[in-house]
C-alpha cells in the first residue's frame, strides 16, 4: 500500500502531509477542534486580551479575540477563539480572580446552527 503513494505522480501529497508512515496500532492522532467562547460578566477594568486568553486556557489554547472584543465595540460579552481537545460542549461558570476579588464569568461555546431549509435551496440553485 505504501508503494502506491511513493511514486512521482503523487508528489502533490507532500503539500498536504508532513510525512507518510505505514499504519501501526500504536499510531494515534491528537484530535482537536476550533471554537469561539462567549464570555459574560468580564469586568471592564480587566477587559483585555490577557484576561480572555486566561479564560480560554481553561479549555485549550487561545488563538485570537474577535474584533468587537479587541476593539471594545461591545461589552455585553467578549469572544475568544480557542483550539481544544475537548469534544463536549463548553458551557460553564468560572471564577475570575482580580486583586483578591472573585467575579463569576459565564463561558458558553458559540454553537453553529445550520439551516437545512436554506441549504436545500442553495443546493437547488
Amino acid at each position: 500500500m505504501l508503494s502506491m503513494i511513493e511514486g512521482p505522480e503523487v508528489n502533490w501529497l507532500g503539500f498536504f502531509f508532513e510525512e507518510f508512515r505505514p499504519w501501526s496500532p500504536d499510531f494515534t492522532i491528537e484530535a482537536s477542534r476550533t471554537v469561539w467562547l462567549n464570555c459574560y460578566g468580564v469586568p471592564l477594568h480587566v477587559w483585555n486580551s490577557d484576561t480572555f486568553f486566561s479564560i480560554g486556557r481553561n479549555w485549550g489554547e487561545p488563538i485570537t479575540l474577535d474584533d468587537a472584543t479587541s476593539k471594545g465595540l461591545s461589552f455585553s460579552s467578549g469572544k475568544v477563539q480557542i483550539s481544544t481537545n475537548s469534544f463536549g460542549v463548553i458551557n460553564q461558570e468560572v471564577n475570575l480572580e482580580v486583586n483578591g476579588k472573585l467575579y463569576p464569568i459565564r463561558v458558553m461555546e458559540e454553537q453553529m446552527v445550520v439551516n437545512n431549509m436554506m441549504r436545500e435551496v442553495n443546493l437547488q440553485l
